[in-house]
């Protein structure tokens, strides 16, 4: 990687970590002669640099069964003058078989850091126990190994007692399929390699993985290394969430016991392409070569292409990796390039004497995840924050702290800033370039929103005193332009958004205020009816009426004046008891 990049910092990477190389004795293609050094090796070599460049991973991780042999020839013709040059990152490593309480084989891998030396890598092996034998690791006693196993093992894995018995490569490619290691001395070979440049890498549902060991029935065994692995390897998302120690629907009935087992420390997990040749088959899952991660589950890591970017991820592995397409984040910068600042440029322009270089030459490349600008007091932040602010478009210039009369604007503008020029480059490759004497201009759109720190200063002062609300409206600002498009319902400010929200409640409350304005009036004629005083009116009312009646039914004229009474009755209900 191109060291501007790495001043970048840590971006989001396809990792492989888990590739073998023609040392390998599963390799599928021409291997390794005997002779590491000679020009057919180092052809080969040269392809596995050449594809290794050409594949998506920035990160490589050599895990070879039994060997470092590929690691070695790699080293070796990279040191030579002709050799191409290997643009990608690459680890030792190495993939072994753990003798387990199993009916299939448990396998194994250990990550090494680049820099290591070969005498500790040989060191490992040679701490390494072979069981049967107690030997540590070497050809010679892996040879000893399957030339003392008996016939009929042999057959079951392919290989003739006699051809094993007088032919050395016979026999070390069927020690290789038959030695185990003991899981103790795995262990401790790990952690006697000095400067933690050893990691422990273990399977989990993968080929050969953790979970071929029954945990019911051989719990001590399946803890130790589940407890001593700071990597694992699955595809399967609903496990990563459970290293990730994080809680599931689908995981919340067990992830207790899974988290106890992990000493409650989340564990990174990676998805390596396994890959046994160069460059695989397209859409053959069983070929695959550099870079072809099964089924589409690439492995992201978000570090340094290092050793100690493999390890920041280890501490940090919800944050920092990702199993799948494309991380969330790739996403989102890739489908909203105009709001993210690439890079930013400041050049000296003329040649006046007196002036000095000042920032002149700076070239800072920014991540988009960019968050903070750290340094001593007097490194250059307030200028870098204005430089960028300023070239955004800020409408806060007023209160820069660095581009400002008296200090690098000088008098009227021709101080030092007149003489250099900056130049910010988005994402989308649009650029805005101008002498730094020249501030932001009303009428430009505000492409960069920037608190100075004086600014800050004042909002807060004048809130606490109650002398303006400029603090909570620049706050609202802030919280609008955080807010999605769908969110902000066509509205162009935090005001207008709340009120858009506002408007259909309170149409709503006067609906109600009309209800119960017509209840409550409903409510004071009942009300006034049954006043002492009206009562009074209506039994003096109904005397008279009852005076009428009888006088009329005196009169013969009965029916009329009964209808009248009904009538009198249905009209005041309340008073009557009706």
């Amino acid at each position: 990687m191109k060291k501007r990049e790495l001043v970048r910092g840590a971006l989001w990477n396809p990792w492989d970590l888990h590739v073998h190389t023609p040392a390998s004795f599963h390799w599928q293609g021409k291997k390794f002669n005997g002779d590491i050094t000679s020009d057919e090796n180092r052809k080969l070599v040269d392809e596995m640099i050449d594809a290794m460049n050409k594949a998506t991973p920035v990160v490589f991780a050599i895990m070879d069964y039994w060997t470092f042999d590929g690691w070695f020839a790699l080293k070796r013709r990279l040191s030579e003058s002709n050799a191409p040059k290997l643009i990608k990152k690459v680890f030792p490593g190495i993939e072994l078989r753990l003798s387990a309480p199993t009916e299939k084989r448990l396998n194994a891998h250990v990550i090494f850091s680049d820099e290591i030396s070969d005498q500790h890598l040989m060191d490992f092996l040679a701490t390494l126990k072979i069981d049967r034998t107690d030997r540590s690791v070497s050809q010679n006693s892996i040879v000893d190994l399957a030339r003392a196993t008996a016939s009929d093992m042999l057959e079951k894995k392919g290989h003739k007692k006699e051809v094993v018995d007088r032919d050395y490569a016979d026999a070390l490619l069927a020690g290789y399929k038959l030695a185990e290691i003991k899981a103790d001395s795995y262990k401790h070979a790990i952690s006697s390699v000095p400067d933690g440049m050893a990691i422990g890498f273990m399977p989990y549902d993968t080929s050969d993985g953790l979970t071929e060991v029954k945990w019911e029935e051989h719990y001590s065994y399946f803890l130790g290394l589940f407890e001593s692995s700071p990597i694992f390897e699955s595809r399967n998302l609903e496990l990563r969430s459970a290293f990730l120690c994080e809680e599931t629907e689908k995981n919340k009935n067990w992830i207790g016991n899974f988290k106890h087992g992990l000493k409650d420390i989340p564990r990174l997990v990676v998805s390596g392409s396994d890959a046994h040749c160069f460059v695989g088959t397209p859409g053959d899952n069983n070929k695959r070569g550099y870079g072809d991660f099964p089924s589409g589950k690439k492995t992201w890591i978000k570090a340094d292409p290092s050793f100690r970017g493999l390890k920041q991820a280890i501490l940090e592995p919800a944050k920092r990796s990702f199993i799948g397409d494309i991380p969330p984040k790739l996403q989102e910068v890739g489908s909203n390039k105009t709001y993210y600042i690439d890079s930013i440029e400041i050049n000296k322009t003329g040649n006046k004497a007196d002036i000095g270089n000042w920032l002149d030459g700076c070239d800072i490349p920014l991540n988009p995840d960019l968050v903070a600008i750290i340094g001593n007091k007097g490194s250059g932040k307030s200028a870098l924050a204005d430089v960028i602010a300023t070239l955004g478009n800020s409408k806060q210039s007023a209160h820069f702290s660095f581009l400002k009369e008296n200090r690098f604007l000088g008098k009227s503008r021709r101080g030092p800033a007149s003489h250099f020029t900056g130049t910010l480059t988005w994402l989308d490759e649009s650029t805005e370039a101008r002498t730094l004497s020249e501030l932001p201009s009303e009428e430009k759109p505000e492409l960069v929103r920037y608190i100075p720190q004086n600014y800050f200063e004042d909002l807060c002062n004048e809130h606490v005193s109650g002398k303006s609300n400029a603090f909570e409206k620049e706050l609202r600002s802030v919280i609008f332009s955080h807010t999605s498009e769908d969110m902000r319902l066509g509205a162009l400010d935090f005001d207008q958004l709340t009120e858009q929200q506002e408007q259909s409640l309170r149409n709503r409350l006067g609906e109600y205020r009309k209800e119960l304005a017509s209840i409550n009036a409903s409510i004071v004629r009942v009300e006034e009816q049954l006043q002492p005083v009206e009562l009074e009116k209506l039994n003096e009312l109904l005397l008279l009426k009852t005076k009428q009646i009888e006088e009329h039914e005196k009169l013969n004229f009965p029916l009329f004046f009964v209808h009248q009474a009904h009538w009198f009755m249905r009209l005041f209900p309340a008073q009557f008891g009706c």
